[in-house]
């Protein structure tokens, strides 16, 4: 997504109600098996999404990889960490004994105008991606996030300019902290990402949805499959979605009149 003049989009500067491919739509049928793939983003691309969802984990050699799991055994049968081996020996592994594995570097080249959710899921991918990022200079179209709080810490201080989602530890206190508190000892997130739900009960309301807007905080929730839930939160006015069912989430923005094509 880009401006009238040709440059791309920053992260929250793409129109709200943002749909985001979590994943790049992780149970959408042809993406069954295949999550975080360069196969499963470029579906997302292709149905015309333009903010893509990933975690991050690195190889022994320091190598970033696109991966929800630390753990290579639900995706390839091979029970060891992706910390534990090459690079060289993650590019010979499948998923779902179909797709390779994508590189984090070759996701940000190969879809130049897509913003990017990123999740660093580990404290040793920290530098490697915030270099990565750095040498790329892809900085603008990356939101960076981590429930971690200390491993967040670390990546605001190596890229103070780069978009970050709040901590676990920072999204409580937007839920659980009256806004004029908020207001006096700001967080220094840029965005929250929030379930739809915590332990069983509804966390998204109208009031919190005012708070976040009060304070300049774009409140985006995860991981939201069904339609009748993606209609409720729209309704409540949040400023997005992240969704293993592109195809769905799409389905109901377009009903909405508020898909927004790249």
């Amino acid at each position: 997504m880009t401006t009238s003049n040709g440059a791309v989009l920053g992260f929250l500067d793409r129109p709200a109600p943002r749909a985001m491919a979590h994943r790049g739509g992780a149970l959408v049928s042809e993406n069954l098996g295949i999550e975080n793939s360069l196969a499963a983003f470029r579906h997302a691309v292709e149905l015309g999404y333009s903010i893509l969802e990933t975690d991050v984990h690195v190889t022994r050699d320091g190598v970033v990889y696109a991966s929800h799991d630390g753990r290579l055994s639900r995706l390839t049968g091979r029970d060891v960490r992706i910390s534990e081996v090459t690079s060289s020996d993650l590019d010979e592994l499948l998923l779902d004994d179909r797709q390779p594995f994508a590189r984090l570097e070759v996701l940000l080249a190969e879809f130049p105008d897509a913003a990017f959710s990123i999740d660093v899921k580990a404290d040793d991918a920290v530098d490697p991606t915030c270099d990565l990022i750095d040498r790329t200079g892809t900085g603008a179209r990356v939101c960076l996030a981590s429930f971690d709080h200390a491993r967040l810490r670390r990546i605001r201080a190596r890229l103070p300019e780069v978009v970050t989602a709040a901590s676990q530890r920072e999204a409580a206190l937007v839920v659980l902290l009256p806004t004029s508190v908020l207001r006096r000892w700001p967080v220094a997130a840029d965005c929250v990402s929030l379930p739809r739900r915590w332990s069983g009960l509804p966390l998204i309301s109208r009031r919190l949805v005012r708070r976040c807007r009060a304070l300049d905080l774009p409140l985006h929730v995860w991981t939201v499959d069904e339609p009748e839930h993606m209609t409720e939160l729209l309704d409540l006015g949040i400023d997005g979605i992240f969704t293993d069912r592109t195809d769905v989430l799409r389905a109901v923005l377009i009903d909405r009149g508020e898909w927004t094509t790249p």
